[in-house]
């Protein structure tokens, strides 16, 4: 008898379902529609805000100091021999935070000669030094 009543029970949905139509297709002639001379009006909906939600303020943004470093490729090395621009592969440049003595360095191409650095606000010591063709390492050099 389960299986009857279920029939039953969905009965009422099956007919509502065939009352409205069925199609969703609005793109009827109404010449067959026994409303006609009826209007047909769309729903107006109006999207409401939701509401304001309680939010914490963020902490301001650390501040910041831009920085840029140029430089000029070296001609000699530290034993004073001649040093060629396609000797060298690239550069090490390395800042250090004077405070807090933290550094950070980044590994650059022989063809850049400038670079620009936004970091937060305090005093640093920038070094520079060239890598050549044999993964040599010359002195960093302090910026001037």
């Amino acid at each position: 008898m389960k299986p009857f009543l279920s029939l039953i029970a969905s009965m009422p949905i099956c007919l509502a379902l065939f009352a409205c139509g069925g199609s969703g297709d609005n793109s009827q002639d109404n010449s067959n529609n026994n409303n006609a001379g009826s209007e047909i009006v769309a729903p107006n909906v109006t999207p409401t805000p939701s509401p304001a939600s309680e939010t914490t303020p963020k902490p301001s943004a650390e501040p910041t100091t831009s920085y840029r470093l140029d430089w000029v490729a070296p001609q000699q090395r530290v034993d004073g021999t001649p040093l060629l621009n396609k000797e060298i592969t690239g550069y090490v440049l390395r800042w250090t935070n004077t405070t807090t003595a933290q550094s950070q360095q980044v590994e650059l191409e022989a063809n850049i000669n400038r670079w620009d650095l936004d970091l937060p606000a305090a005093q640093y010591r920038f070094e520079i030094a060239s890598k050549d063709h044999q993964g040599r390492l010359s002195q960093f050099v302090s910026a001037q």
